[in-house]
């Protein structure tokens, strides 16, 4: 795994404006408003809406699936899942093949939510862009790609006592976060 760079022309300076995870973070933080209340009169949140677009999107895929592709803890996606089960927009089926897995499909509502939630996305994605030349979009998908496989090398482990580390896979222990 790489080593993270201590500072380089992009880290160099004490403000948190030169600092590319601030940034990050305002983005996400003005998108995320703007989403929740489109989604709120059809009572889902982002991750929701997320959820539901990525289930109408790729039918029956199975819960582990769908855990990495929304990159969700198992655990608060099974919760995630009752939920949605629960208001009828999404049901689970185990696989005939294979007992063990359990494949997640739309239901009528929940794809119909699912296909509003890709058209609001859709504006979302024509505000975030506005003003960017087409070589500029491109460079940052590019580039949002390879920090996804940058942070990808890391899990978060979690204690009581210390917060949120970051800890590279490779030195956590089979016990879950535990370096």
């Amino acid at each position: 795994m790489p080593k993270a760079r201590r500072s380089g022309p992009a880290t160099k300076g004490n403000s948190l404006e030169r600092f590319v995870p601030f940034a990050i973070y305002r983005v996400m933080a003005k998108a995320a408003a703007l989403a929740a209340a489109d989604y709120a009169p059809d009572g889902i949140s982002v991750l929701e809406a997320r959820l539901l677009m990525l289930v109408e999107e790729r039918p029956g895929l199975s819960a582990g699936e769908l855990s990495v592709a929304a990159c969700l803890e198992p655990s608060a996606l099974s919760h995630m899942l009752r939920h949605l089960t629960g208001k009828g927009l999404v049901r689970r089926k185990r696989n005939p093949e294979e007992r063990r897995v359990v494949q997640i499909f739309s239901t009528g509502d929940g794809g119909a939510i699912a296909r509003r939630c890709r058209r609001i996305s859709a504006r979302h994605q024509t505000i975030l862009l506005d003003g960017l030349k087409e070589s500029e979009v491109r460079a940052l998908r590019r580039s949002l790609q390879k920090m996804f496989v940058n942070v990808s090398g890391y899990e978060i482990a979690t204690s009581p006592w210390r917060g949120i580390a970051k800890v590279p896979r490779t030195q956590v222990s089979p016990r879950v976060g535990k370096p």
